[in-house]
């Protein structure tokens, strides 16, 4: 385990009451430790000079100007010493399937207690993982039930999925994807088909709940 003159624990947390209390938390742990602080995406890019060094990252998903399992997948390749543990209440398909693939070294619910926090911090500061029950109970969930969307969707049926629900054309969709728009619009048929949807309107509904974009402010999602 890292010294704690040494080590650097990098903390993505946007409600100050909650940030407030892990990093009061970490200081009684790691006496002589550096916390560094960020409250969004927008914070995290003007401290890239500094997350070079950071060894240990807690990081809550959901932020107010968007999520961070894009930035946790990018800084694998990034920063390949970077130990990653997720702190959020996420229950998205899609955001924990993504966060589980990244290679993220643990993962503690909200509705987690802070002891298994500490538990996540120090196996992973030891080199190992580490998964909370209630992480592994969705896990588990995700890969028992047949109709979980990676078992059904290839990956460019996901990627057409995600952009119809951001409201893409399919022209549009097609130059993101680099494909013709005939073949979107194939690929956009079979999606409704195993899903058993029948509109875009539908269609929407599903990406939000699953995680595969966020709602916009003021919608509801049944």
């Amino acid at each position: 385990m890292p010294n704690d003159r040494n080590m650097q624990i990098l903390l993505i947390e946007d409600h100050a009451l909650v940030r407030g209390l892990i990093a009061n938390h970490l200081r009684g742990q790691f006496e002589q430790c550096e916390i560094i602080e960020a409250d969004s995406l927008a914070k995290l890019l003007t401290l890239a000079h500094k997350i070079a060094e950071v060894k240990l990252a807690i990081v809550d998903l959901e932020l107010p100007d968007g999520n961070a399992i894009e930035w946790i997948e990018g800084a694998a390749s990034q920063y390949p010493e970077l130990r990653v543990i997720v702190l959020s209440s996420v229950n998205q398909d899609v955001i924990l399937y993504r966060a589980l693939r990244c290679g993220v070294a643990g993962f503690v619910h909200k509705s987690d207690d802070l002891d298994l926090l500490q538990t996540a911090i120090k196996a992973v500061l030891g080199g190992a993982g580490f998964f909370s029950p209630n992480i592994q109970k969705m896990r588990a969930a995700m890969s028992a039930h047949p109709d979980f969307f990676a078992k059904i969707l290839s990956e460019r049926e996901q990627a057409v999925l995600r952009c119809i629900a951001q409201g893409l054309s399919v022209p549009e969709i097609a130059s993101v994807l680099g494909v013709s728009e005939n073949a979107i619009r194939k690929h956009h048929h079979a999606v409704m088909g195993k899903l058993g949807i029948h509109n875009d309107q539908e269609l929407t509904l599903y990406a939000v709940r699953k995680g595969f974009v966020q709602p916009h402010p003021g919608r509801s999602v049944n």
